[in-house]
């Protein structure tokens, strides 16, 4: 810049309002961390109530159909309704019948297909 540039006040207001305008990089990185760290936070808690309810319900045996909810809205907690979770992220890395890859590497594939739209 020439010194008659900035020197210009109006020429330094807007450099000012720009670099103000700028998120800092810093607190960018802290909430993109805050939210990949929700998220775990969130899967974790998610997969302990699955767990909770299975063995509850494996307790009970799964006597209790009067209950409102038990009995008529939430599932079995047999094997076949409610699998266990190391097998369902087990079938991620299976690869379907006629396929090469994975099934896991299939939907991030296609997520990533869609997310080009």
């Amino acid at each position: 810049m020439t010194s008659e540039v900035a020197n210009d006040v109006v020429v330094r207001q807007q450099l000012d309002r720009g670099r103000a305008a700028r998120p800092d990089r810093r607190e960018t990185l802290k909430g993109a961390a805050r939210q990949v760290i929700v998220f775990a936070v969130f899967c974790v808690v998610l997969a302990l109530a699955y767990n909770l309810y299975k063995i509850g319900g494996q307790a009970i045996d799964d006597r209790q159909h009067d209950w409102p909810i038990v009995g008529s809205v939430l599932p079995r907690t047999d094997d076949l309704n409610m699998p266990p979770l190391g097998s369902i992220l087990g079938a991620f890395g299976e690869t379907p019948g006629g396929t090469a890859s994975s099934l896991g590497r299939q939907l991030v594939g296609e997520a990533a297909f869609t997310l080009r739209e």
